[in-house]
């Protein structure tokens, strides 16, 4: 037997943690949480609210106007159809925009403003003949959540 080991004890050390390891706890008990490993997605990656609350609203204005062509469409036939395709137009790059949102730059933030700008325009301009005040709020509320400091950090992020 060697010097340094204690009488009934193996040369060979057997099972248990080895280093850099964590042990389980118990039985019943939770687990402990251990920081993220290298490449891991960690809270900073993850989009602020402020950012996917315009992007849903950008869904939401270009499927309204979605339905409202196929609602027109059905009763008053294409060229109405066509009309509030028309007037959605905007809409629907806005989406396209906010597709880009979780990997966009930050000429995505500034080219969803613009799209939403002109969409507030488009439908303040055309209530007389559509149904498009609320878009134009939703389109209010776009722009706001997209011009706030927060929005613009994560579109500055770095990648």
């Amino acid at each position: 037997m060697h010097g340094s080991q204690p009488p009934g004890q193996s040369p060979v050390p057997g099972p248990g943690p080895t280093p850099g390891s964590h042990p389980a706890p118990p039985h019943g008990y939770p687990l402990p949480e251990f920081p993220p490993g290298p490449g891991a997605p960690s809270a900073a990656h993850q989009m602020p609210g402020v950012v996917r609350t315009a992007q849903v609203l950008l869904f939401v204005g270009a499927g309204f106007f979605l339905f409202l062509a196929v609602v027109t469409g059905l009763a008053d036939g294409s060229r109405s159809a066509g009309q509030a395709i028309g007037t959605g137009l905007f809409w629907f790059v806005g989406a396209g925009c906010a597709f880009r949102f979780g990997t966009g730059e930050h000429a995505t933030r500034v080219t969803a403003i613009v799209v939403a700008s002109v969409a507030i325009a488009t439908g303040l301009g055309s209530m007389r003949e559509q149904p498009t005040g609320p878009t134009a709020i939703l389109a209010i509320i776009v722009v706001v959540l997209l011009s706030q400091r927060t929005t613009g950090d994560w579109f500055r992020r770095p990648r």
